[in-house]
């Protein structure tokens, strides 16, 4: 709830932009090391997490925020007030924590499916997370999870080529509910953008 809040404050006065990036760089956007130790696999899973419930609670205000502050990560201008300035390249600290971000999203669909298939009462997320996820249904998970790496693929589609396989059986998944469907057209738009 809290973050939000603070993420529809990204279109404020410089001063509150340059915060609300600053905390969310900070919160989600640090990369872990390249041999990550359990309790850095458990962070980042809880990081993931929090940046689709974040997805789901903005799903029905609308993305827009998010989608902006992903914009904003990814392409800084080099003089905010100077329109004529090109945009420069994001740190590679950056891309680096959001590849890995993605590839736990990726891992929490792929456990989201098994667990479903195997015991469809159970919480899909508490065998990622090892703890009972609260209100939020598997497959409105699922929704937000995929949901969520389209954010990323419009922003930076870059980090999803890798995962344009592991994608592909949901386009064939069989419309039955909202939900399936939902899942059905963010598999087909993260892999629009992608492939190419």
């Amino acid at each position: 709830e809290i973050s939000v809040k603070m993420i529809r404050r990204i279109n404020d006065e410089e001063g509150i932009r340059k915060l609300v990036m600053d905390v969310f760089q900070n919160m989600w956007f640090v990369p872990h090391s390249k041999r990550p130790s359990q309790e850095d696999k458990d962070l980042l899973v809880t990081k993931a997490r929090n940046i689709t419930d974040v997805v789901v609670a903005c799903r029905e205000t609308g993305l827009e925020w998010f989608e902006q502050l992903l914009d904003t990560l990814f392409k800084p201008k080099e003089d905010k007030d100077d329109a004529t300035k090109k945009n420069t390249e994001a740190s590679p600290m950056l891309v680096l924590a959001c590849q890995q971000i993605v590839d736990c999203l990726v891992e929490s669909v792929l456990r989201m499916e098994e667990s479903t298939s195997e015991m469809p009462s159970a919480d899909p997320m508490a065998a990622v997370t090892g703890k009972p996820a609260g209100s939020i249904s598997a497959s409105k998970r699922l929704v937000a999870c995929l949901t969520t790496l389209y954010l990323f693929a419009k922003i930076r589609p870059q980090l999803l080529v890798e995962h344009v396989q592991t994608l592909t059986p949901y386009l064939s998944v069989t419309a039955r509910s909202k939900e399936d469907t939902l899942i059905i057209s963010k598999v087909a738009f993260t892999l629009e953008l992608t492939i190419p």
